[in-house]
């Protein structure tokens, strides 16, 4: 399926400022910490893994 251009700046004009919002909140910056950390955690067990 593709999206023209221009349909998805729309909907990019519409969703950054409500994402950069939430990320920016108190919730967000603590749920942004908790999944970077999840995600750092989920590298390291495939890392070793792979071993």
């Amino acid at each position: 399926m593709d999206i023209p251009d221009e349909q998805l700046e729309s909907l990019a004009r519409v969703l950054l400022p409500i994402i950069q919002g939430y990320l920016s909140s108190e919730q967000g910056e603590k749920d942004y910490a908790e999944w970077t950390a999840k995600k750092q955690l989920n590298n390291k067990q495939k890392q070793e893994k792979s071993r």
